[in-house]
């Protein structure tokens, strides 16, 4: 992690293509061992109670960047112990996780972003009913909700999305603002973080075949037999892999389309 800081300025000029082939490739090859070992050091620091030295508090501000970018792992079990980690990290240290978080919400995986708002959200609430800690100052909370308010949810919001649980998260969030401030948002802003939502982030999905011209039996197919067989149930509630509706082959074409988008 010593070098994060500038890796990090690095990593955000990427694809999302090329940074899953250089980084969470270096990630999956630094394996599960070292990298919880790093996590589990990390948890226990920012969970103590004990004072830290200034070296200390300095080496946790980088580590605590390092953490964000292993949200591009491909490994569920790391993800969800770096999101966790985040979490602890913004309950002791809340100004530079807003900071961090502020940043996070410029980078092109939406993944990074969903975990961090993710974490944000816990951190709100248990900061907000949490008597033995400090409680979230207004101030603090304000920025977070006017922060979250003006990127996703004004009227041309920059970082507008329809991704369903970066959007959920951030509006729970900005309730809990709105809640001790109610003057944070106007009648009519709070209109725009009430559903149905209208307007931002993709609203016009485009489909594409499979480019890769193979089959999920070869294991050439960009959406493989499994996702088909056991997610969409989830998305598509009838046809299934054997006996597809136009509905189903419709979201799988949209499915394609995303991600070829995204690389």
């Amino acid at each position: 992690p010593f070098n994060i800081n500038f890796w990090s300025e690095e990593l955000k000029k990427l694809s999302v293509v090329r940074r899953d082939l250089v980084w969470s490739e270096y990630i999956r090859e630094k394996g599960e061992e070292y990298l919880f070992g790093i996590l589990n050091e990390f948890e226990g620091m920012v969970r103590s109670e004990l004072e830290f030295s200034e070296i200390d508090k300095k080496r946790t501000l980088l580590v605590a960047n390092y953490l964000r970018w292993i949200l591009t792992s491909t490994n569920e079990k790391l993800r969800d112990k770096a999101t966790e980690c985040i979490y602890w990290f913004g309950r002791n240290y809340l100004k530079e996780f807003i900071s961090l978080l502020k940043e996070s919400i410029e980078i092109n995986d939406p993944y990074v972003f969903e975990r961090m708002v993710a974490a944000c959200y816990g951190i709100v609430m248990a900061k907000r009913y949490n008597f033995k800690q400090k409680e979230i100052s207004n101030k603090e909370l304000s920025e977070i909700g006017l922060f979250l308010y003006n990127s996703m949810f004004k009227p041309n919001a920059k970082f507008s999305t329809t991704h369903i649980l970066t959007r959920d998260y951030s509006v729970c969030t900005i309730g809990i603002a709105q809640d001790r401030n109610p003057k944070l948002l106007s009648k009519s802003e709070l209109n725009n973080i009430t559903p149905p939502f209208s307007n931002g982030g993709i609203r016009k999905w485009g489909e594409s075949p499979d480019k890769d011209k193979g089959n999920y039996e070869e294991g050439n197919s960009l959406i493989d037999y499994y996702f088909k067989k056991d997610r969409m149930a989830h998305i598509v509630s009838k046809g299934d892999i054997y006996n597809p509706s136009k509905k189903f082959k419709k979201a799988i074409s949209r499915i394609r389309w995303r991600a070829y988008q995204l690389g």
